[in-house]
């Protein structure tokens, strides 16, 4: 009840109306009921009905107003004794948006996590740990490279990047400068990584037996595959150190050996290995005069190879030829070979003893060979 209908009330009652002082009725909660009478009202189970003036004793200042209103009759005048406000609720509307917002909130969380991340490792707030290293400055890390842009690495600068394709073989050609003051002799693991528009879809290992001297330039070219040859639309250069390379596991077997099977067009390689160890290698290659090369150039350069082979006792290499095709084969032990004598050759297929598996899958897939 407002302070000013109880003074409204109050002023309709003279002094001598007014009740002695009754504790029970003080302490009595009060259900207010409404209900139509013709002389009187009922106020509650507890107040009995009267038939004149009904005179309120008067109740103590109201210092805490309820929430809720409900009426009443007083001798046929409703009065207001207290106010109940309906409880709020969201709308529906409102609480299925925010549901909505806090399920895809936490559906995108990893995307959003790794967007973060990735900013805050391209603008050098925090170490990137996850990518091989690259000795550029903050504004060239991880920027992707057009193929008519340079690109560099150390004391490396790479150039005239150009795609070319002839008789089925795929390149990828470019001039190499070194900048530094001492010769470079490929001993790192630089990577050209090819991108279409979105991801990386080749890598290509750089490697060369000739060493390249201090301020001087070389042309080079390195295999790739066809899917690089036609998407390729930039570049950038990694170092790719071996720990990062990723985990190979192999499942063909012969005999004790686990086998990994490598294969580029008309030449193919199967290593051998036993406990993750690189022991044995065999390599066959085969060409007839129907295959989109030039039948001669081939052979001649394949009976080149295999007298190279035939100067190392330990190799059993064989050249097969026929009137429409020719096959090579050769097949050695590594333990049976000093490591300088198989480097000597600069074949780069052919790995030193005890290599692992995973070096072996990933080196020769980014020289343009399919490993399983």
């Amino acid at each position: 009840m407002d302070n000013k209908d109880l003074n409204e009330s109050a002023s309709q009652i003279t002094p001598n109306e007014m009740p002695t002082s009754n504790p029970e009725l003080q302490q009595m909660s009060v259900t207010p009921v409404i209900q139509q009478e013709t002389q009187s009202t009922v106020v509650s189970n507890t107040i009995e009905k009267r038939e004149d003036t009904f005179t309120p004793q008067q109740m103590p200042p109201i210092t805490e107003m309820p929430k809720k209103e409900s009426n009443i009759k007083f001798n046929s005048e409703e009065q207001i004794l207290y106010k109940v406000e309906e409880e709020k609720t969201g709308s529906p509307i409102v609480v299925a948006f925010f549901m909505i917002a806090l399920c895809a909130f936490v559906f995108f969380l990893p995307t959003i996590s790794k967007k973060a991340n990735n900013f805050l490792k391209t603008n050098n707030f925090i170490p990137n740990n996850n990518q091989p290293i690259v000795p550029t400055t903050p504004e060239e890390e991880n920027k992707q490279l057009n193929f008519h842009e340079k690109g560099s690495v150390g004391s490396l600068e790479f150039t005239n990047l150009v795609k070319s394709h002839e008789e089925g073989n795929y390149e990828l050609d470019f001039t190499l400068i070194n900048t530094g003051d001492s010769a470079y002799t490929f001993d790192k693991k630089y990577y050209i990584v090819l991108y279409d528009t979105e991801k990386i879809i080749y890598r290509a290992l750089i490697h060369s037996y000739t060493p390249l001297a201090s301020k001087a330039s070389m042309e080079l070219s390195l295999t790739i595959n066809e899917k690089a040859y036609k998407e390729a639309v930039a570049y950038q250069i990694e170092e790719i150190n071996t720990s990062m390379y990723p985990s190979t596991t192999l499942n063909k077997k012969e005999g004790e050996f686990d086998v990994l099977t490598c294969t580029y067009r008309f030449n193919s390689i199967n290593y051998y290995f036993k406990e993750d160890n690189l022991l044995q290698i065999k390599e066959e290659t085969s060409i007839s005069m129907d295959d989109d090369v030039n039948y001669t150039l081939e052979l001649l350069n394949y009976q080149a190879i295999v007298n190279t082979y035939k100067q190392v006792p330990e190799m059993n290499a064989t050249l097969v030829e026929n009137p429409t095709n020719f096959k090579l084969v050769n097949e050695f032990k590594l333990a049976d070979i000093q490591d300088n004598t198989l480097s000597n050759l600069k074949v780069y297929k052919y790995f030193r003893f005890r290599e692992t598996v995973d070096i072996v899958a990933f080196e020769m897939e980014a020289r343009g060979y399919t490993c399983s």
